[in-house]
């Protein structure tokens, strides 16, 4: 009862009043709400769309401009009083977050100065659950609120020292998953933007892993593992070693399958990795096994909900399952969370949605009534012209924009402006497209410009490409030096498919004699 007498003195109604709050409900009319439905409802995507619904005009911007920033302050409002146990997060994100409030209910108590008991044991009620999903930083700052009242208050020696070791123990825990966060970082933002190969990081991460290597901590958690391993992983993804990264993976997984409860946010990205080494080295099965479990234990329509399709569009592209393919990129591209996706992650599923586009025009997709491409209109300008980030990847996804495009052109019987692309294309493969870089994207580009340079005859072209195919042959995707994901189709795949086309009795080749 003492505690409760201590918690209403501090949250007393008058407090309560002067804190405004916001929500979902059709039942209200205040302005506030109708802009708060109007944004929930995406009635209104602008500030111009907002300002013309609630005021009729736009004179009024100084009272939108008010309101919108009650609205923000509400928002953040009424965040802390979001039932997180009635929401679709998983199990740890839960504890975090109800360990968060409890903090924050503890820093009101001690500001107060009333209500010391209360916060005791509070602490050592969220100690344990913090201890239990090992986060640090909050079992840092409970066990240090904890030490402080025994060696003020109790006076326990005893207490007083079990509470400093485990603020030192994850203090220790701390500093490691800060710096290996500060070396995993540090390698990551260079494939944001630019997803071409960087041998240099190979370097950077051998010097990284050297300076962590005595990083061992007594209590050690998920995310000190998968940090670990990422830093690892980008050192022989960097050099494209499937093989070695395939087998860190596994490891890293068993390690942190090992722990009581399931870290979502660690497991992903290193199932990620693992899915890119099965589509490398051909090992679809395995490959489609993990990324279905990934899919399984996260919400719907997250960031991440949306990269693991990423991943399972690949798979399924390189093991021909273009049926499958079709379906993941109708389930995305119309998901109503599509449009707010950044727009490097929005380019790359048009990149997929051209090629989509020539695998269905050869007859490779079976439509449903319900999903069909046929009713899209996709224009060739249209795509080149959205390659706004992509297509200054002069290594990476670059290439397959620029291979697409051209198959597109060919397809559409647009020769004069592939014949004139002809010069452009090898002045730009023999510029960014290193022979010993990405060998088989040399190999595949020098291809596709025989079909001009041989009048489009099929005969010839295949007589030209004999060598460039048994190179690819000879080069595949698993020992190529070239970035996993600059093969959307397996470049094999694709000639065959051009080759395919080339025999379609709707598509009247032009016989060009050169002057």
């Amino acid at each position: 009862m003492e505690k409760l007498r201590e918690l209403i003195n501090i949250v007393n109604k008058n407090k309560i009043k002067s804190i405004g709050i916001i929500g979902k409900s059709s039942n209200s009319n205040t302005l506030i709400d109708k802009f708060y439905n109007a944004i929930h409802d995406q009635k209104v995507n602008s500030d111009e769309d907002a300002l013309a619904l609630l005021y009729g005009n736009t004179s009024d911007k100084k009272a939108y401009y008010k309101l919108k920033h009650t609205l923000k302050d509400r928002l953040i409002n009424t965040l802390f009083l979001v039932d997180v146990k009635g929401n679709k997060y998983n199990n740890r994100k839960t504890a975090l977050l109800e360990c968060q409030k409890g903090m924050m209910a503890i820093n009101h108590i001690i500001r107060a100065d009333t209500g010391r008991k209360t916060v005791r044991w509070l602490a050592e009620k969220l100690l344990k659950t913090a201890m239990h999903w090992t986060f640090p930083e909050i079992v840092i700052s409970l066990a240090i609120i904890i030490r402080g009242f025994h060696a003020t208050k109790s006076g326990s020696r005893k207490q007083f020292e079990k509470y400093n070791q485990i603020v030192s123990d994850y203090q220790e825990l701390l500093m490691a998953e800060l710096t290996l966060t500060s070396k995993y970082h540090d390698l990551l933002c260079y494939y944001v933007n630019d997803k071409s190969t960087k041998v240099f990081i190979y370097d950077i991460a051998e010097k990284h892993l050297e300076a962590i290597k005595h990083l061992d901590p007594k209590v050690k958690s998920s995310k000190f593992f998968y940090q670990k391993g990422m830093i690892e992983i980008s050192k022989y993804m960097s050099i494209n070693d499937y093989n070695k990264t395939l087998s860190l993976c596994k490891t890293i997984l068993k390690n942190l399958d090992e722990f009581h409860y399931q870290d979502v946010k660690a497991i992903i990205p290193i199932s990620y990795q693992f899915v890119m080494c099965c589509i490398q080295l051909k090992k679809h099965e395995q490959g489609k096994e993990q990324i279905e479990k990934v899919i399984s234990i996260q919400a719907p329509n997250t960031f991440n909900w949306f990269k693991a399709h990423e991943l399972y569009i690949n798979l399924s592209f390189h093991s021909k399952q273009y049926d499958t393919a079709w379906e993941i990129y109708n389930k995305v591209s119309t998901n109503k969370k599509f449009v707010n996706l950044p727009k490097n992650v929005k380019e790359v599923w048009k990149i997929y949605e051209a090629w989509l586009y020539f695998i269905f025009q050869m007859g490779k997709i079976k439509e449903s009534e319900t999903d069909k491409f046929a009713e899209r209109k996709f224009r060739i300008s249209r795509f080149v012209n959205e390659m706004n980030i992509y297509n200054k990847d002069k290594k990476g996804l670059n290439i397959p924009i620029l291979i697409i495009h051209t198959i597109l052109l060919l397809m559409h019987k647009k020769y004069d402006v592939l014949i004139d692309r002809v010069e452009a294309i090898s002045k730009y493969t023999d510029r960014y497209i290193k022979k010993m870089e990405n060998q088989r994207s040399n190999i595949f580009i020098r291809m596709i410009l025989e079909i001009p340079k041989n009048d489009f005859r099929k005969d010839l072209i295949e007589n030209k490409t004999k060598k460039y195919l048994v190179a690819l042959k000879n080069i595949p995707i698993d020992i190529s030096e070239q970035n996993h994901d600059v093969e959307i189709l397996p470049f094999e795949d694709t000639w065959e498919l051009i080759m395919d086309m080339m025999n379609e009795k709707h598509i009247e080749f032009p016989y060009l004699k050169r002057g």
